[in-house]
C-alpha cells in the first residue's frame, strides 16, 4: 500500500526550500516571506514527528546528526564573529529543523519509501512548474519557473534527479516502462530548455551511472540506446550542447 505521509512532509520540505521570490536572497530580516517558510518547515518537522510514530520501521542513522548539530554551532560562531548573528541563528535553527525532519522520515521509513516519494514530490513540483512557466521558452528564453520562481538551473536539477531515479527503476530493475518512459522523456526535456549546462551534465553522468550498474541489459534497453544514437549525434552535431558542456570545465 502507498503511504501517503512521507509525499506530504517531503512537499511542505520542498516548499520551505525553493525560492519564493525571484534574485532576492536573505539579509537577516523576519520577513512574511522567511517566517512563513519557518512555518511550514515546522509543520512539516510535527508531520515527521507524529505522524510516522505507528509504523514498526527503524533504519539506524550514524553518527550524520552530530555533524550536522557542529556545521550549525560553526555556522552560528561565524555568523557572530561576522556582526550578523541574526541571520545566522535563523539559518543555523531552519537547518537543525530541516536535519531533524530529514532523520525522521528516514528513521520511519524504509529507504525506498523515502527515496521514491522524494523523487515522486521533485517530479510533480518540476513538471507543474515548467507547465506553467514554459512561455518563457514559447518567448524565446530560457525554461523559467514562474511558480514558484525558480531560475533554469534550479529547475534543471529539479528535473534532473528525478529523471536519474526513473531511469534506474527502468534499466536497473526492471519496471514497467508505460508511465515510466514518457515522464523520463518529459524530464529530459525540461532539462534541454532549461539551457543548464550544470543540470545537463549531472542528468548525462547519472543516466550513464544507471547504464554501467545494470549489468545485463534486456532487449528493450538495448533498442532504447540505438534508438538513441542518432538523437545524440544530432544534439552534438547540430547544436553546441558539445560547446556549452565542455565550456564546464574550462
Amino acid at each position: 500500500p502507498v503511504v501517503i505521509a512521507p509525499y506530504l512532509i517531503w512537499f511542505l520540505v520542498l516548499a520551505s526550500l525553493i525560492s519564493w521570490r525571484r534574485d532576492v536572497f536573505f539579509s537577516g530580516s523576519l520577513d512574511p516571506v522567511v517566517v512563513a517558510k519557518a512555518i511550514v518547515g515546522g509543520v512539516a518537522f510535527l508531520l515527521a514527528l507524529f505522524v510516522p510514530a505507528r509504523t514498526s520501521v527503524r533504519a539506524p542513522i550514524g553518527a550524520a546528526g552530530i555533524v550536522i548539530v557542529f556545521y550549525a554551532a560553526t555556522s552560528l560562531a561565524g555568523g557572530y564573529a561576522a556582526d550578523s548573528t541574526i541571520s545566522a541563528a535563523v539559518i543555523a535553527v531552519r537547518l537543525l529543523l530541516l536535519s531533524a525532519t530529514i532523520v525522521l522520515v528516514v528513521r520511519h521509513y524504509t529507504a525506498r519509501a523515502v527515496l521514491r516519494s522524494l523523487l515522486a514530490t521533485m517530479a510533480v513540483i518540476a513538471t507543474v512548474t515548467s507547465v506553467i512557466g514554459f512561455g518563457s521558452v514559447l518567448g524565446g528564453s530560457r525554461l523559467t519557473g514562474s511558480l514558484p520562481p525558480l531560475n533554469p538551473n534550479d529547475l534543471a536539477l529539479l528535473c534532473a534527479v528525478p529523471a536519474i531515479g526513473l531511469a534506474y527503476e527502468m534499466l536497473v530493475e526492471w519496471r514497467h516502462w508505460t508511465f515510466r518512459l514518457p515522464m523520463l522523456a518529459i524530464l529530459v526535456l525540461f532539462v534541454w530548455f532549461t539551457g543548464s549546462r550544470t543540470g545537463l551534465l549531472a542528468l548525462v553522468i547519472g543516466i550513464l551511472l544507471v547504464l554501467f550498474h545494470s549489468g545485463r541489459a534486456r532487449i528493450r534497453t538495448i533498442i532504447c540506446l540505438i534508438a538513441a544514437v542518432p538523437v545524440v549525434f544530432a544534439m552534438l552535431a547540430f547544436t553546441d550542447t558539445l560547446t556549452k558542456i565542455v565550456s564546464i570545465f574550462m
